[in-house]
């Protein structure tokens, strides 16, 4: 009898969030037998808990110290093939826990640029450093004033360390301005193309009982970098609800390849490895204006792996050794992946272990 075919094993961190639903859904896809996947979460009740082998409870990224432990302690037990980030929070302790240890299996380069990618002040100026564009961007009274001279109302405000789109605010007046610099931790950029908003005007007839338009996405651009150089993988748009792609097209645009591979190999001479996005918008001129980076997996993962581009698999085949499921690669331009909710069941005895033994395990 010929022996069964090698499991991967995967260990990902913050598994319950949107970004690792759409990984899921791409392992699923590549075939979920040949996979063993380890999740850490922060949140007990998430649903992709119990959709792992095994899932530990984890500290949240603000306690780096003891995620890093914990990192420690998951990659002796489970000896994973690779350790994949799903938030940008995990991207920058993935990076200081890969920093010095040769040969980690960690989906993560150099510290510095895991700091310039999650901070997004820090991304404007390490673009300007580098001779790339960027949209204007400012942290204090001084810098914002000169920003309204320039490009006027409205604004955006955006937590320098944010993700996920959470409090992100369109800036209509100087009340707001006022407001997003005492919150602190904020950067304020140009709004670029801005999306709908609550206008005082739209607000004369009384509050929306909703109000979450369906809007076009900022087109984002998708590179792998590893030590070979800087690979372009995709470039995309969605339309979203609250954060969440819903509707997504690939794009045939070379000027958005072209500048994410001037971004790459930017971030690729600093020492960055793994995943790099640039997410960007087109000004009134109809040039692309990068406005964040990122350096993991991106939420419309398992669209592109319906789209013909299957990230997941592309990025395993380059840093698993021994990946052997096939990886076709046939982009359908002239198709949409739409996403539908589904339904998932989460016991509350499942719930129960998960919180208070720190561990649950399938079977």
């Amino acid at each position: 009898m010929s022996a069964a075919p090698r499991r991967f094993r995967l260990l990902l961190m913050s598994v319950g969030s949107l970004v690792g639903t759409g990984l899921l859904e791409s392992i699923e896809a590549l075939g979920r037998e040949r996979f063993e996947l380890i999740g850490m979460n922060s949140e007990a009740g998430a649903v992709n808990n119990f959709r792992m082998d095994a899932c530990h409870l984890s500290p949240p990224a603000r306690q780096r110290q003891a995620l890093l432990a914990q990192l420690d302690q998951l990659v002796r037990r489970y000896d994973p093939d690779l350790v994949v980030p799903t938030r940008d929070d995990d991207v920058v302790a993935l990076a200081h826990w890969a920093h010095g240890r040769d040969g980690a299996r960690a989906l993560a380069g150099s510290v510095r640029m895991a700091e310039v990618i999650r901070d997004k002040w820090a991304s404007a100026r390490w673009a300007a450093e580098n001779g790339l564009p960027f949209a204007r961007s400012a942290i204090d009274a001084e810098g914002v004033a000169r920003l309204i001279e320039e490009a006027g109302f409205p604004l955006v405000a955006k937590p320098r360390e944010g993700f996920g789109s959470n409090g992100v605010r369109l800036l209509l007046d100087e009340r707001h301005v006022a407001a997003a610099l005492a919150a602190g931790g904020m950067v304020v950029q140009e709004a670029i193309d801005p999306s709908p908003t609550l206008t005082a005007a739209m607000l004369d007839a009384g509050m929306p009982l909703w109000f979450a338009p369906v809007q076009p996405g900022s087109p984002l651009a998708l590179a792998m970098l590893d030590d070979d150089g800087c690979h372009f993988l995709a470039t995309w748009q969605s339309r979203h609800v609250r954060g969440a792609a819903l509707d997504t097209v690939l794009l045939r645009e070379p000027a958005l390849q072209a500048l994410a591979m001037d971004y790459g190999q930017a971030a690729w001479r600093h020492g960055w490895r793994g995943l790099f996005n640039l997410q960007a918008r087109r000004n009134a001129a109809g040039e692309y204006v990068p406005i964040e980076l990122a350096g993991r997996f991106m939420g419309g993962t398992n669209a592109l792996h319906r789209l013909g581009v299957p990230i997941a698999a592309i990025v395993l085949q380059r840093f698993v050794p021994g990946f052997d499921l096939p990886v076709n690669i046939e982009p359908l331009y002239e198709a949409r992946a739409v996403k539908q909710v589904v339904t998932h069941l989460v016991t509350g005895e499942q719930e129960t272990t998960l919180r208070e033994t720190g561990v649950w395990q399938r079977g």
